[in-house]
């Protein structure tokens, strides 16, 4: 199972996590972002229908096959996950020996958990945005600290030296 995560400012889909692929695709995988524009088929069918069945048929032409073979996946559904109307990720199960189709139980079952990932994908992002919130904030309070503490200095120079603060 793979769960890819929209990277908002890039326009693209990057791996968050991979569970149960060997070490070599897993590896693989984190470097390959999935771009909407790369398989627009695929996307455009994920917004429609919110899930795609990739099998063996080379007929199909939603993802390059040269990546299924690459990977050696006979099949896969991938899931949009959705939040608000928009993707915020792709939740794609594959499969190396298993050619479906795919059953509707198992189609809402990867929906359910699609949907439990845009909660968790949102709450990432909500926190994330807190967390460099109060980092601006921090680093704002430490630059105004360090400026109080400049002028402080130059004063008690200033003063320790006998020169007036103001000569006029």
């Amino acid at each position: 199972m793979i769960l890819y995560s929209a990277v908002e400012e890039e326009q693209h889909f990057r791996v968050v996590a991979i569970r149960g692929a060997p070490r070599s695709v897993s590896d693989d995988l984190r470097t390959f972002g999935f771009r909407p524009d790369n398989a627009p088929r695929l996307y455009e069918q994920l917004e429609g229908s919110g899930a795609v069945e990739l099998g063996p048929d080379p007929g199909t032409d939603v993802l390059p096959r040269t990546l299924m073979e690459r990977w050696n996946v006979t099949a896969a559904l991938v899931q949009s996950v959705t939040r608000k109307d928009r993707i915020i990720g792709l939740l794609c199960c594959c499969y190396t020996g298993w050619r479906g189709p795919f059953t509707e139980p198992q189609r809402r079952l990867l929906a359910a958990i699609a949907r439990e990932a845009a909660v968790a994908l949102d709450n990432a992002r909500v926190r994330q945005r807190k967390t460099a919130s109060i980092q601006r904030c921090a680093d704002a309070r430490a630059v105004r600290s360090s400026n109080m503490a400049r002028r402080i200095s130059l004063t008690s120079i200033g003063a320790s030296n006998g020169s007036p603060r103001n000569s006029r």
